[in-house]
C-alpha cells in the first residue's frame, strides 16, 4: 500500500479482492524479463489534480544464465595497526563463511600518513556480521557500508580426482576453472600445478560437453 496524499475511496471491493489474492509486489519485476501486454482503464471518480487511471502490465521471465543479488560493500582505512597484526586480520577476514571477499589498498590519509584502505564485500543479510568481525580483527573505529547489485554466471561445481571444477556458460561457450587450494594440495611445483589443474578443467568439460 503507497499513501498518495489524496482522500477517498481508489479501489472497489472486488478489485481489492483481486489484489489480496494475487499478492503483487511492488515496483515491477526484479529480474529482466519481457511485457508481453499491458490494458489501462479509466474510473469514473473525478480527483482534483490527478488521473483516474489504472495500468495492468504483464511480463514473462527469462530462464537466465546470470543471477543477481544484493551484496554489501564496506570500506574503511587502518593506519595505527602493524602490518604483521594487519595481515592476520584481514586473513581471518577471508576465512569467514559470510564474506565473499577481502581487498587491500595503500592509501594517503590525514597529515599525509599512509594507511591501509580495506573493501569487504558480503551478502547483505550478514552485513552485521562482518562489520563486527572488522571491528575485531582490526584497529578501524569507523565504517563506511552500502548496498550493492551484482551479477553472476550460474556455476556447476564437479570433483574431480580430489580437485574441485567450477564450470560457467560465457558467450555461449563452457568454461571451467579449477579450485587452486584442490590444486595445491595434489602437486608439489609450478609445473605441476599447472599439469594438475589443465587435466582438471580438460576431463570436466570433455564430461559435460
Amino acid at each position: 500500500m503507497v499513501d498518495d496524499g489524496h482522500l477517498g475511496e481508489r479501489v472497489t471491493p472486488t478489485g481489492a479482492a483481486i489484489l489480496k489474492h494475487l499478492e503483487p509486489s511492488y515496483g515491477g519485476p526484479s529480474t529482466p524479463a519481457k511485457l508481453i501486454r499491458s490494458g489501462i482503464g479509466f474510473g469514473t471518480k473525478t480527483f482534483q489534480g490527478m488521473s483516474n487511471i489504472l495500468r495492468v502490465s504483464q511480463f514473462e521471465t527469462h530462464i537466465s544464465r546470470t543471477n543477481t543479488e544484493q551484496i554489501s560493500v564496506i570500506t574503511f582505512e587502518v593506519d595505527d595497526q602493524t602490518p604483521e597484526d594487519l595481515a592476520i586480520g584481514i586473513d581471518n577476514l577471508r576465512h569467514l563463511s559470510n564474506i565473499i571477499d577481502v581487498t587491500q589498498n595503500v592509501v594517503f590519509g590525514k597529515k599525509g600518513r599512509q594507511a591501509m584502505q580495506l573493501q569487504v564485500l558480503c551478502l547483505a543479510e550478514h552485513e552485521s556480521q562482518a562489520m563486527d568481525a572488522c571491528f575485531n580483527e582490526t584497529t578501524t573505529i569507523g565504517i563506511r557500508y552500502h548496498r550493492v547489485n551484482r551479477r553472476i554466471l550460474n556455476r556447476t561445481e564437479t570433483l574431480h580426482k580430489g580437485i574441485n571444477v567450477k564450470t560457467v556458460m560465457r558467450s555461449g561457450k563452457l568454461t571451467a576453472k579449477a579450485d587452486i587450494d584442490d590444486v595445491a594440495q595434489s602437486a608439489t611445483s609450478h609445473n605441476s600445478r599447472v599439469d594438475s589443474r589443465t587435466r582438471a578443467e580438460s576431463s570436466v568439460l570433455k564430461k559435460l560437453k
